[in-house]
C-alpha cells in the first residue's frame, strides 16, 4: 500500500507539470525534460522526502504509458508511446546504431512526406540488425504525430488510463511488492487485539528501531549508552527486552502468573512465543488474551524506562508487575469484550 501511494506522486509528477511543487522540485532538482531525464536527479544531496517519493520510479515507470499527440514531450526511444516497451528495449541493436539516441518523437517525424526518419551510423546491417529494423518500422508506420494536440501521460493497469490507488496496489502486487515474502512478524504484530498504538510500537520493536540510548548514539555520540533500567554499558533493544536483569524479572512473573512460556533471551525467541493468532480449536476469550501477553510486557518494559529516564522514577518488579496486569486488564475490557481478566494458578482466567 505504501508503494502505490508513493506511485501516485509519480503520476500528480507526469501528469500535472504546471503545478508549483513540481516547479519547486525542478528548480533544485530537474527533471524536465524527456525519457529518463523527465526525473528529478537523485543525488547525494537531494532531500530524504524527494528520495522517497521517486525511489521507485525504475520499475514503476513500465506502467506509463504516453497517447501521442505532436510528440514534442515524448522521447522517441525512451518512453512507452509505440507498444508495450520502449523501441530502446524492443530494438537495442537498432538503438546501439542509432544516429540520433535523444530526441522526442516530433524530431523523428518527417511531416512533409510523413514518413519515420531513423539515421543508422553505417549502412551494412546484420541479420539480426536487420530483423529488428524491420520490427521497428513495422511498429511506428502506422503512427502519426497529430500538430497542435498535446500528448497525454496514461496509467495503463487502470483501462480509463486514470490513475488510481487501488490499481496500483494490484500492479505492485503482480509487478513487485507482491513477490517479495510477506513480513514474517505479520501476524504476531497485527493480529492481536490490543490498540492501534500497541501495534505500531511492536513493528517498531521488530526493526528495533526503538529510540534506545545504542540507536541514540548514532547521532548523539556524547550521550550515555548504559541501559537506563540495570546500568549495563550499552542499552539496545535485545538487551533491554531480553537480557536485561530488570526485564527478566517482569517476564519471570509473567511466566509464573499466565503460564506463559517467557524464558526467551533473544528478540527472535520472544517472537517465537508470541502466538500469531488463536488457535483454530480454542475459540475462548482466554486463547485472544493470551495474545497480548507478550506486548503487554514489552510495553510494560519500554513504559518503565521511559519513566526512569524522564520522571526520575525508579524500576520495582512489583509495579512493573501491576503496569502489566493493568495492560492486559484493560485491553480485555475494552477489546476483547471481557468484563474481569485475572491470573490464578497460572492460567488466565476471563469472566464475562
Amino acid at each position: 500500500m505504501n508503494k502505490a501511494l508513493i506511485t501516485r506522486w509519480a503520476w500528480r509528477w507526469l501528469s500535472r507539470t504546471a503545478s508549483i511543487w513540481t516547479h519547486i522540485v525542478r528548480d533544485r532538482y530537474g527533471g524536465a525534460g524527456m525519457g529518463d531525464h523527465r526525473w528529478p536527479s537523485l543525488n547525494t544531496r537531494a532531500s530524504q522526502i524527494c528520495k522517497g517519493l521517486f525511489a521507485d520510479r525504475s520499475e514503476v515507470v513500465n506502467a506509463f504509458v504516453w497517447k501521442v499527440g505532436d510528440g514534442r514531450s515524448v522521447h522517441f526511444w525512451l518512453d512507452r508511446w509505440a507498444g508495450e516497451s520502449r523501441l530502446s528495449d524492443l530494438v537495442p541493436d537498432i538503438f546501439r546504431l542509432a544516429a540520433k539516441k535523444e530526441g522526442s518523437v516530433f524530431e523523428f517525424f518527417d511531416e512533409g512526406t510523413g514518413s519515420w526518419q531513423v539515421e543508422l551510423l553505417r549502412g551494412r546491417l546484420s541479420t539480426t540488425e536487420t530483423d529488428q529494423y524491420a520490427t521497428l518500422m513495422d511498429r511506428i508506420t502506422p503512427l502519426r504525430t497529430l500538430e497542435g494536440s498535446a500528448d497525454q501521460i496514461r496509467w495503463q493497469p487502470n483501462a480509463t488510463g486514470t490513475f488510481s490507488v487501488k490499481s496500483a496496489y494490484t500492479w505492485w502486487r503482480v509487478n513487485g511488492a507482491g513477490n517479495l515474502p510477506r513480513c514474517p512478524r505479520f501476524n504476531q504484530i497485527w493480529r492481536p487485539k490490543v490498540p492501534l498504538k500497541i501495534k505500531v510500537f511492536m513493528w517498531f520493536l521488530s526493526l528495533e528501531r526503538l529510540l534506545t540510548r545504542a540507536y541514540r548514539a548514532r547521532w548523539a555520540p556524547n550521550d550515555s549508552k548504559a541501559c537506563s533500567l540495570c546500568a549495563e554499558p550499552i542499552e539496545t533493544v535485545q538487551h533491554l527486552f531480553c537480557s536485561c536483569p530488570v526485564s527478566r524479572e517482569l517476564w519471570d512473573e509473567v511466566g509464573v502468573q499466565t503460564g506463559a512460556w517467557t524464558a526467551f533471551t533473544s528478540l527472535e525467541e520472544m517472537w517465537e512465543a508470541q502466538p500469531g493468532r488463536p488457535n483454530p480449536t480454542d475459540n475462548s476469550l482466554e486463547a485472544t488474551i493470551a495474545q497480548t501477553i507478550i506486548p503487554a510486557g514489552a510495553w510494560t518494559i519500554w513504559r518503565t524506562r521511559n519513566e526512569v529516564i524522564f520522571r526520575g522514577a525508579r524500576a520495582h518488579k512489583e509495579n512493573m508487575w501491576d503496569m502489566f496486569r493493568g495492560c492486559v486488564r484493560d485491553w480485555g475490557r475494552f477489546i476483547a469484550n471481557a468484563e474481569e481478566v485475572t491470573f490464578r494458578g497460572g492460567r488466565i482466567q476471563v469472566t464475562t
